[in-house]
């Protein structure tokens, strides 16, 4: 005898499990429908460091799929380092093409023991700083919203003023759909 299919009564109705009663495990050979709220991490794995005045991206941080017509959240924190106190490290949001707005805020650091605040309203956007941590790792943060037109692949980037900066092993952001 065939496995009886767990049809509801009518569409977009039903669930599996409940909030305090989860399946442990699914497996499964395919997935149908439209799948909303998936978050995508990711985590630096090695150190990154660039000599180049013009953004580049982070690996790891390079690769968010984002939908058509959707908004995302957004949430960064980097830890960063430059060759000198000297020396600005400048962090900012990529598309791989339009978006319809995008709006975040950068913390990033000015000294080894000193931040700013900025907001954000375009693709590579933001303030150039010329100053740094230097050696002291400090976090380097980006939050905000961007809302697609068509679907586009969102990165992080990094540039430094003058000589070097590196994003460490241990960054972490996620990019979250919410509508």
């Amino acid at each position: 005898m065939a496995t009886r299919n767990i049809v509801p009564r009518a569409d977009n109705e039903g669930e599996l499990g409940t909030s305090s009663k989860r399946w442990s495990d699914v497996n499964t050979a395919q997935i149908n429908g439209v799948v909303t709220q998936i978050t995508q991490y990711a985590q630096k794995t090695a150190d990154q460091t660039t000599a180049s005045t013009s953004y580049v991206d982070i690996t790891e941080f390079d690769a968010f799929a984002l939908a058509a017509s959707a908004t995302y959240y957004f949430e960064f924190d980097l830890l960063v380092t430059t060759s000198a106190t000297t020396d600005g490290i400048n962090c900012t949001i990529n598309a791989s093409g339009a978006v319809s707005s995008i709006n975040y805020i950068q913390e990033y650091p000015t000294s080894a023991t000193a931040s700013t605040f900025e907001q954000v309203t375009a693709l590579q956007g933001g303030t150039n700083s010329t100053a740094g941590p230097g050696a002291t790792p400090r976090i380097y943060r980006i939050v905000g919203t961007v809302t697609t037109s068509g679907a586009v692949t969102l990165a992080v980037q990094v540039k430094t003023e003058v000589t070097s900066s590196t994003i460490e092993a241990g960054s972490v952001g996620y990019v979250k759909r919410v509508a």
